[in-house]
């Protein structure tokens, strides 16, 4: 174990101290690490509900819908008629927010007719944009 920890590992019953390998049925990496250097295979370590062959044995047969119980048809979960949202989205197209690079950075806006001018420079003072925002 990283931390310094013993554990006793038994790779036959598929048992370890640290109580991962029986929890969940996969080995853990105490299990792994004696079963490679003990020279077992770690695949045959796995329990056997995580095995192909138990898998398909579950799915040979139909599977059928569960029926309702107790009378409630399925998606009479809710009482109250279903409705859109409150909120609407505003009408037109939405602002692009840029996302500056490194070294650049947001002069003060400047009135230009109806329009704020942003001008983004870089480190170096050369317009990197332009960004026109309405008012």
């Amino acid at each position: 174990d990283p931390t310094g920890e013993c554990f006793t590992v038994l790779l036959g019953p598929g048992t370890c101290t640290c109580g991962e390998y029986q929890l969940i049925g996969i080995p853990c990496m105490n299990a792994l690490a004696c079963s490679t250097r003990v020279g077992f295979p770690s695949d045959a370590l796995v329990a056997p509900a995580y095995r192909v062959p138990t898998w398909r044995q579950g799915f040979i047969g139909k599977i059928y819908p569960v029926p309702s119980v107790g009378g409630l048809e399925l998606g009479s979960g809710t009482r109250a008629p279903l409705l859109p949202p409150a909120v609407r989205r505003p009408p037109g197209r939405p602002k692009k927010v840029r996302i500056l690079s490194r070294g650049e950075y947001k002069e003060e806006a400047r009135q230009t007719g109806n329009a704020n001018v942003v001008a983004v420079r870089d480190t170096t003072g050369h317009p990197a944009a332009t960004q026109y925002d309405k008012l």
